[in-house]
C-alpha cells in the first residue's frame, strides 16, 4: 500500500514552520492561482501532518495534539474553503484549471465526511502512532545527528499530551484496528530502542526519550484495557461498513466513472475469463511438471497442481530482500529497450527491510518522495519473512516465488508506482501533485504488470504469463472481497474459499488478505477500478489512432497529469 495522503489531517506530525516554501511564482498569478496559493498556505497550518508527508521543510517538528479543538478547527477550515471553491466562477478558466478546481471541491467534501461522517479518530486507535514522525525524522540523510535530535526534541516533548488525547478520542473501537494498534506502537517502541537508543545521546535527550517510551507504553497498557473491557462486554465496533456508508467512502475515495456494484460485477466476469486463459496455460504445461500423470478432471485442481510445482521455485527466506534487490536492474533495462518510458536516473530507489513501526498490513510498499522533496531517495519497502514460523514462511516464499516476485517488482517499482511518483512529483499542477488519486496511483502500477508482459517481459514465458493471472486473479479478488465483506456480510470461511480455492492464494497471503480487508474499506477496490479504466482508455486510443498510436508517448502523457483521478486524466486527454 502507497504513502499517498489524499486525506484530511493525520494528527501524527508536525507543525513548526520555517522559511517558507514557494508552489507558485513570486509575481504574475491569476486570480485563481492566488486562491491555491492562499489556500495552500493555510492548509498546511491545518494538516500539518500531509506537508510532513509532502516534504514540505516549514513542518518537521511539534506533534499536534488530537483535542476537540484541533478537530473543530478542521471542520471550519474544510466548510470554509468548501464555499469559496463552490463560489468560483468556471469561465475563465482553461481546462486544466477546471479539473484543478474539480479536485480541490472533491478533497473539501471528502475531509468533511471523513470528520463528520466516517469518524475514524473515535474507533480505529492506529490513527495515534507516533512512528512514522520519529522515522521520517531519524531517516533523513540530509539532517545531522544534531539536527535530527533537536527536530525530535519537538516531537517527544509533546508525546504524552498526544496519547493522552488519542486514547480520549477513542469511544467504540474495532477489534482489528485495536490490535493493529498495539502491534504498530510496540514497534515504535522497537525502533527507538533498536535505532535512536543505540547512538550516543546526553542525558537530557536520553531522558525525554525514556519519558516518551513511557506514553506508548501507557497508551499500549491503556488499549489492552480497552481490549478486555470491549472483549467482556461483546461490545467492540464491527470493521463491516453499512453498504450506505461503503457506497460513499467509495464514491469519496476512489472517485471512479464505475459505481461499486458495477465494478463488483465487472471484476467476477473478469475472473471468470482469467480461469479459462489459466486452465488453457495449465493444460499446455501439465506433462512439463506430470509427465507421468494424467491431469485432475476438476480443472481449477490442476491449476493449483500446475502453479505449485512453480511456487516451488523460490528464494531462501534469508535472501527474500536480496532477491528483489537483484532484479531490479533487469526491469530498467526492459523498460529502456523497448522504449517504453522515460526513466529518470537521477531519482534514486532503495530497496530496504520495512521498518517495525510500518508492518502488519503489506508486505511490500513504496515510500516516495512528496512534491518538496523530489531529491530524496524512494524507499521500497520489503517485508522479510524471517519472523514467521517454519510453515507460514515456508508459505509465504510459495506465494512470492521467482516468477510472483517479477510481477511484485514490476508493481512497486519499475515501472509501477515508484516511476509513476516521480513523475506525479514532475506535474506543474501543484494541486494535482499534492492531491494523489489512490485509484490512479493503483491502477496504474496494476496496468503496468499486464503491459510489460504484454511488450515481451520473460520472453512470452508461460510459467511467467500462468503466474501473472494468478496475481491478476488477486486483483480481481480484492474487488470481490472488499464489496462482499461490507455488503453481501461475506464470512472468513467464504473469504478463504474465494482467495485459496478460486484464486490459488497461499494460506498465508490469503490470512493476511482478510487481515488487510478488515483494517481497510473500498482501497483494494482501487486496484481493480483503476486498471480496468486505464486499459480500456489505452484500447480505446489504441482502436482510434490506429498505426499513428504511440506506446511511450500514450504514458508520458498519462503521467504528466500527475496524480489526477483517472477520469479526469482522461477528459484532459481527449479534450
Amino acid at each position: 500500500m502507497k504513502k499517498i495522503l489524499i486525506l484530511i489531517a493525520s494528527f501524527i506530525i508536525f507543525s513548526c514552520q520555517t522559511a517558507p516554501v514557494a508552489l507558485f511564482p513570486a509575481k504574475g498569478l491569476t486570480e485563481f492561482q492566488q486562491l491555491q496559493k492562499t489556500f495552500f498556505d493555510e492548509y498546511w497550518e491545518i494538516n500539518p501532518g500531509h506537508a510532513m508527508h509532502a516534504g514540505h521543510p516549514g513542518y518537521q517538528a511539534a506533534l499536534v495534539v488530537p483535542s476537540e479543538d484541533n478537530l473543530k478547527q478542521q471542520v471550519a477550515f474544510y466548510k470554509k474553503y468548501q464555499k469559496t471553491f463552490s463560489d468560483v466562477k468556471t469561465t475563465h478558466l482553461s481546462k486544466d484549471e477546471q479539473a484543478d478546481l474539480d479536485i480541490l471541491t472533491k478533497v473539501m467534501d471528502r475531509a468533511l465526511w471523513y470528520l463528520e461522517v466516517f469518524q475514524s479518530h473515535h474507533w480505529d486507535p492506529s490513527n495515534y502512532n507516533i512512528g512514522y514522525a520519529l522515522g521520517k525524522v531519524w531517516e533523513n540523510r540530509e539532517k545531522s545527528t544534531t539536527e535530527k535530535i533537536r527536530l525530535l526534541n519537538h516531537i517527544l516533548q509533546l508525546a504524552p499530551a498526544y496519547y493522552e488525547a488519542g486514547f480520549k478520542n477513542i469511544k467504540t473501537p474495532t477489534k482489528e484496528h485495536l490490535d493493529l494498534a498495539i502491534k504498530q506502537n510496540q514497534g515504535t517502541l522497537d525502533f527507538i530502542e533498536k535505532y535512536i537508543l543505540s547512538q550516543n545521546l546526553d542525558q537530557k535527550f536520553s531522558d525525554l526519550l525514556k519519558e516518551s517510551q513511557t506514553s506508548i507504553k501507557n497508551y499500549i497498557v491503556n488499549l489492552e484495557g480497552l481490549k478486555e473491557s470491549h472483549t467482556r462486554k461483546k461490545s467492540f465496533k464491527s470493521f463491516r461498513l453499512s453498504p450506505k456508508i461503503y457506497d460513499q467512502k467509495f464514491r469519496h475515495d476512489l472517485e471512479t466513472i464505475n459505481s461499486a456494484k458495477t465494478i463488483y460485477k465487472k471484476a467476477i466476469k473478469d475472473r471468470d475469463l482469467t480461469h479459462r486463459k489459466m486452465i488453457k496455460i495449465s493444460n499446455e504445461l501439465w506433462s512439463k511438471y506430470y509427465p507421468k500423470d494424467k491431469p485432475p478432471k476438476d480443472n481449477l485442481e490442476m491449476v493449483q497442481k500446475v502453479l505449485y510445482k512453480i511456487s516451488l521455485q523460490h528464494s531462501a527466506a534469508e535472501s527474500f530482500v536480496s532477491a528483489v534487490r537483484e532484479q531490479i536492474p533487469q526491469l530498467i533495462n526492459f523498460v529502456e529497450e523497448k522504449n517504453l518510458l522515460s526513466l529518470d536516473k537521477s531519482k534514486p530507489l532503495k530497496i530496504r527491510e520495512t521498518p517495525e513501526y510500518m508492518r502488519g498490513v503489506a508486505a511490500a510498499s513504496i515510500d516516495s518522495p512528496g512534491p518538496f522533496e523530489k531529491n530524496r531517495e524512494t524507499f521500497y519497502n520489503v517485508t522479510p519473512p524471517a519472523s514467521l514460523s517454519a510453515e507460514r514462511q515456508q508459505s509465504f516464499l510459495r506465494e512470492y516465488n521467482n516468477y510472483m516476485l517479477q510481477i511484485l517488482n514490476i508493481h512497486e517499482a519499475i515501472p509501477g508506482h515508484y516511476a509513476q511518483l516521480i513523475y506525479g512529483n514532475k506535474s506543474t499542477s501543484p494541486v494535482k501533485s499534492i492531491f494523489g488519486n489512490g485509484t490512479m496511483v493503483e491502477g496504474w502500477a496494476v496496468y503496468t504488470e499486464r503491459m510489460m508482459l504484454e511488450e515481451g517481459y520473460g520472453n512470452h514465458s508461460p510459467e511467467l504469463w500462468l503466474t501473472y493471472y494468478k496475481w491478476f486473479l488477486r486483483v480481481t479478488s480484492n474487488a470481490i472481497l472488499d464489496y462482499s465483506i461490507h455488503n453481501l456480510n461475506m464470512t472468513k470461511a467464504q473469504a478463504m474459499d474465494l482467495l485459496v480455492r478460486q484464486a490459488f492464494q497461499e494460506t498465508t497471503e490469503a490470512e493476511e488478505k482478510w487481515n488487510r480487508a478488515t483494517l481497510t474499506q473500498v482501497q483494494l477496490n482501487s486496484y481493480y477500478a483503476g486498471f480496468e479504466e486505464i486499459y480500456g482508455f489505452r484500447e480505446k486510443l489504441k482502436k482510434q489512432q490506429g498505426p499513428k498510436f504511440n506506446l511511450k508517448k500514450f504514458h508520458e502523457q498519462f503521467l504528466s497529469y500527475g496524480n489526477s483521478p483517472i477520469k479526469t486524466i482522461i477528459h484532459l486527454m481527449e479534450n
